[in-house]
């Protein structure tokens, strides 16, 4: 019916013997014939079921492949940032000794020396500052030693002193510096 309304189409049909035959036609354009070619199914077909399975077997390698790749990819990138959020948490914990694997390539390489240059820096920030704390420390110690002789050193001033004449004495003295203490 197809071959009669001049159109392409092809037709299987078993054979006496087993097997398929297939028929194949197409009309010629501007002219009243057409080609027909008949042949076994299994030798029609074997081209295209050849790049079949080439098309799935490639298809097939690309997904390997891919997979392959997004596991490299993914271990070279995940593995060293995972590796500075340890770092993270151990530096926001107080732990500021241990230093970073800096090996790495491309940005994750140049986020973890930096990173690691900032561990090292505030590393020396907090030695430093400790240092400032223990001198600080020291000359707090110091200023107690000094008043608690100068405060136990008037205490025996002030026993062995006469009270009235030492409070003249420092009236005396507040007139002189202060002019708004006439009146006391």
């Amino acid at each position: 019916s197809a071959a009669r309304a001049r159109q392409s189409g092809t037709l299987t049909h078993p054979l006496p013997k087993g097997g398929e035959h297939t028929i194949a036609f197409a009309p010629l354009p501007q002219t009243p014939w057409m080609i027909v070619l008949e042949q076994n199914a299994d030798e029609a077909f074997a081209l295209p079921r050849q790049l079949e399975m080439q098309f799935v077997g490639l298809g097939l390698g690309a997904v390997i492949i891919g997979w392959v790749l997004a596991i490299v990819t993914t271990r070279r990138v995940v593995q060293p940032v995972n590796a500075l959020i340890g770092a993270s948490n151990a530096i926001a914990h107080g732990d500021l000794d241990h230093p970073l694997d800096v090996s790495g390539e491309g940005e994750v390489g140049w986020l973890a020396r930096t990173f690691a240059d900032m561990r090292a820096r505030l590393k020396e920030s907090r030695a430093e500052i400790a240092g400032w704390n223990r001198e600080l420390e020291a000359r707090v110690d110091q200023r107690t030693r000094e008043l608690r002789a100068l405060v136990e050193s008037s205490h025996a001033l002030t026993s062995t002193l006469d009270l009235d004449a030492l409070f003249e004495i420092l009236i005396r003295e507040a007139r002189g510096v202060l002019p708004a203490a006439e009146g006391i």
